[in-house]
């Protein structure tokens, strides 16, 4: 299951706010991508800062800020939605731009850096009604 650790010392994570301005070195998405994939469309239609807010009491008011909800969320459905791994959704996500724009990233990103991501913690998967959905026959990963 793709969930980040809760419990102990993790803060909220700060709400993401993009700047709008360029970056030389650093392509925008919605620039280079096809607006209307279809996980550009779903992307539009989750209600984000619903789930967000749903997610909010599990966290601590001290320690070191969360993950992004909207970044968790979101990789965890694309799991599901295409039956991947732990570590065939991190695959994807490096290589596949409409990953990272499913996933809140607003500028192209090369690498993926959250070891610390993929702690399981059933608290978050019973808030999350896809988490509960039967795997498939093709997810041999897939264990409840």
């Amino acid at each position: 299951m793709i969930l980040w650790r809760i419990g102990g010392r993790t803060m909220r994570p700060k709400k993401h706010k993009p700047t709008g301005s360029n970056d030389l070195f650093r392509a925008r998405l919605d620039q280079i991508i096809n607006m209307k994939h279809e996980l550009v469309q779903l992307a539009g239609k989750v209600d984000w800062d619903w789930i967000d807010g749903e997610i909010a009491p599990l966290y601590s008011e001290n320690g070191r800020p969360g993950i992004a909800t909207r970044f968790v969320i979101g990789l965890l459905l694309l799991k599901h939605i295409y039956g991947l791994s732990d570590e065939g959704v991190c695959e994807r996500w490096v290589h596949d731009p409409y990953f990272q724009f499913f996933t809140g990233e607003y500028v192209a990103i090369r690498g993926f850096d959250n070891v610390a991501l993929f702690h399981k913690n059933r608290s978050v998967a019973k808030k999350v009604p896809v988490a509960a959905q039967p795997c498939t026959a093709s997810d041999a990963d897939c264990k409840t």
